[in-house]
């Protein structure tokens, strides 16, 4: 299935206002980010990571590495999970 332009736009602008209120602290129950030398998430649930210290996406640790949508996520320092998805409406 192949998605328009206008559906990877805004994909890409729900993921990036998602790690702005992750990132900024804006919202009281965001989670907070684990440090991967403390734990590390279950194996082949996606996560939110920081890579470099500060560049963040969605990847998934496998167990053995990390995989971002491309197939590579490089020197992940940080993971936090993913909010539960929206609530269904009736529009």
């Amino acid at each position: 299935m192949t998605r328009s332009d206008e559906e990877l736009t805004e994909t890409y602008d729900e993921r990036f206002a998602l790690r702005d209120v992750y990132t900024l602290g804006l919202s009281d129950a965001a989670p907070r980010w684990i440090a991967v030398k403390e734990r590390l998430p279950e194996p082949q649930v996606w996560v939110w990571v920081a890579q470099f210290g500060e560049f963040c996406e969605e990847a998934v640790w496998t167990g053995e590495r990390w995989m971002d949508y491309d197939g590579t996520a490089h020197d992940v320092t940080h993971w936090m999970p993913l909010p539960a998805p929206p609530e269904p409406t009736n529009e």
